[in-house]
């Protein structure tokens, strides 16, 4: 992150933003992207090795406020907060993006 944050303010307020991520996310409480380093998708592994869709959002937006941002995802994305299977088992979702 500290990387992007160095790109967008060098960019300028007025650049126009492409940010483009392909790969694994997941969501629990907010969207994470899953860098490749990140081995466990347990929610105190989240909270350290992954990256929040709105903290991206929000460099993007209070580096250049008044340009415009594309964002790219290209992301399967599952849901750890799970459904309830048939017995009350919880399994993990698919998120319909996916």
């Amino acid at each position: 992150m500290p990387r992007m944050i160095w790109l967008t303010d060098c960019a300028g307020p007025d650049a126009v933003g492409f940010f483009y991520y392909s790969g694994h996310g997941v969501a629990v409480d907010d969207d994470f992207l899953i860098p490749v380093n990140v081995r466990s998708t347990t929610r105190r592994d989240l909270d350290v090795g992954g990256i929040k869709l709105s903290e991206i959002i929000a460099i993007l937006n209070e580096s250049a406020p008044r340009a415009v941002h594309f964002i790219a995802f290209d992301a399967c994305r599952n849901n750890l907060g799970g459904i309830r299977g048939p017995g009350g088992s919880s399994r993990w979702r698919k998120s319909p993006a996916c």
